[in-house]
């Protein structure tokens, strides 16, 4: 009777495909994009901005571009140091794009019943208040009434 012989296992390094680095770069430049577009947004609204509700506002969106980018460099540096480690799991970062998305909502959130509470307390039109009931009667003289 004869035995098969099984080969020797050589140990060779595991290379990791240039793609996951470019990944990984990719990703990072797309996270520095949003938040210079932010930062940028921030700059304009700062130097457009005649009142001090809109200069507070102002640095705040500067704040979380600027967390954006401090975000950013983390994450790329952990994942710099998962891809030489060759971890095995997931590479996904879900707590950040929610955290900046609920910043920006409450932000933006703020600016409107700010600015709608100045326009009450100046007894000015808030544009679109009467939006519904002008939607109203333009579709009732617009849409013909079936008389059956």
């Amino acid at each position: 009777m004869s035995t098969v012989r099984v080969p020797k296992k050589i140990a060779t390094p595991i290379r990791v495909e240039a793609k996951v680095w470019f990944a990984n770069e990719r990703t990072w430049v797309a996270w520095l994009n949003l938040s210079i577009l932010m930062g940028t947004l921030s700059i304009a609204l700062f130097n457009a901005a005649k009142d001090d509700v809109a200069l507070k506002f102002a640095y705040f969106y500067a704040l979380v571009s600027v967390g954006t980018t401090v975000y950013a460099g983390l994450l790329y540096q952990r994942r710099i140091t998962m891809i030489r480690r060759r971890y095995p799991g997931s590479f996904d970062a879900l707590a950040g794009p929610v955290i900046i998305s609920i910043l920006l909502f409450i932000g933006i959130l703020f600016n409107f019943l700010i600015r709608v509470r100045q326009l009450r307390e100046k007894n000015l039109p808030i544009p679109g208040e009467n939006l519904v009931s002008s939607l109203q009667t333009v579709l009732r003289f617009a849409l013909p009434v079936s008389t059956s």
